[in-house]
């Protein structure tokens, strides 16, 4: 998908970690990180990390994800830019408002676009009118006071959209060109930046803007203009290589991103040579059943189960062809057994789970019953003790009794 649209393939020489993290706290969907002391000697990044904030990542629709029209895969397509562009070019010699916006091309942001105009007036319910348009347009703040707002993506995917439709309108291939200046070797070597992209291109003929600075000047000028040309009743996303931009296929929010091979693959994220997981026990939604049981008194004692989809479908082999291509059939087959060989260790483990859960839940009710006897039950030796004092100590008095109404007879009867 990016290769296709930007002409950027990592070069298979770095690894790619991806962390799936539980914090509820966070206000980001998904981050691509890295050191810039790591960075090799072009600049470019490696150790690079993409991090996956569940919390934004809610079961969802297959194989999109999330619900529409912001699915879930179209947030990962937009970090894998920034990850793909940072091992291809020097990430930190571009501004922001570029590198937001090539990353929001590549999925569309059309429908961004509309509502953020709509709410521009303070009013997210109501229609736009041609004031909030043009107050939307003229408002160029994310080209030098960035601020991760809603706003300020819709506008920089704009930006970026106008330059990639200008070199298209001179006979160059968009946004692929200034792609491929950022990333040649020999000019990351000296040292580029976007606004030597531009003026290499202008030179070359394919760019009307003479600078950063003139593009930027230009677009401003006209913003107005250049969404009066937006088409926002279909249901294009206003993709890179789509129907509104270049001509091509519609791209839908469902389409824009490829989900037909939902198996396992061999080569997951080509142009890394590795791709490590870190999941902390977070599972993909699409591929798995969560469950939560509730097993002690307190609010907190659960145990969450995780159990993993194991069909032909997720294994991939209704796809192989040995006939074809026999090594990748095995390799696949292999893979499947390997998958499979996880789940079954998953299983023990849950199943040694709920076996240490029930034990413990058993001397727990067993201890319980316990002190409920302690409670309730009579000690029958200190009952019986304390039964026969009383029965002893009446029969004293009862004696005592006796003796004292005797004693008093006597007396009488000397008296007499």
């Amino acid at each position: 998908m990016i290769e296709s649209a930007y002409g950027l393939k990592a070069d298979g020489t770095e690894s790619l970690k991806i962390v799936f993290d539980d914090d509820p706290n966070t206000k980001f969907a998904a981050t691509v990180s890295y050191s810039t002391a790591d960075d090799d000697s072009l600049s470019r990044a490696t150790n690079q990390t993409l991090t996956i904030f569940t919390k934004a990542f809610p079961t969802g629709l297959k194989p999109d994800g999330g619900s529409p029209p912001n699915y879930s895969d179209r947030t990962i397509a937009h970090e894998m830019v920034h990850a793909v562009m940072g091992r291809t070019m020097d990430m930190d010699s571009l501004k922001t408002w570029f590198k937001e916006g090539a990353a929001e091309l590549i999925h569309g942001a059309d429908s961004s676009v509309l509502n953020q105009i709509i709410a521009q007036d303070g009013d997210s319910t109501n229609h736009f009118t041609t004031t909030d348009r043009a107050n939307y347009a003229t408002d160029n703040t994310f080209f030098t006071g960035w601020d991760s707002t809603g706003k300020h993506y819709s506008q920089a995917y704009l930006a970026v959209r106008f330059l990639h439709e200008d070199i298209v309108a001179n006979g160059g291939e968009g946004l692929k060109d200034v792609m491929s200046f950022l990333s040649n070797e020999d000019n990351l070597a000296v040292g580029v930046n976007l606004n030597d992209a531009i003026v290499q291109l202008n030179a070359d003929g394919l760019t009307s803007f003479t600078s950063d600075a003139n593009l930027q000047a230009a677009f401003t000028a006209g913003a107005d203009a250049f969404i009066q040309t937006l088409n926002f009743s279909n249901e294009d996303t206003g993709a890179i290589g789509g129907l509104d931009v270049d001509g091509g296929a519609i791209k839908t929010a469902e389409s824009v991103v490829d989900n037909s091979n939902t198996f396992l693959s061999l080569n997951p994220l080509e142009g890394y040579k590795n791709v490590e997981v870190a999941s902390s026990g977070v599972v993909n939604p699409l591929l798995a059943s969560n469950y939560s049981l509730k097993v002690g008194a307190e609010s907190d004692d659960d145990l969450e189960l995780t159990f993993f989809s194991v069909d032909s479908d997720v294994l991939g082999l209704n796809q192989i062809d040995i006939e074809v291509d026999a090594t990748a059939a095995i390799s696949l087959i292999d893979r499947a057994l390997g998958y499979i060989s996880d789940q079954r260790a998953n299983i023990g483990a849950i199943s040694n789970r709920l076996a240490s859960t029930i034990s413990v839940n058993e001397n727990n009710n067993q201890m319980a019953n316990n002190s409920r006897s302690r409670i309730r039950d009579a000690d029958f030796a200190v009952e019986t003790s304390k039964l026969s004092k009383l029965q002893i100590l009446q029969q004293a008095s009862s004696a005592m009794i006796v003796q004292a109404n005797a004693s008093t007879g006597n007396i009488l009867t000397l008296l007499s």
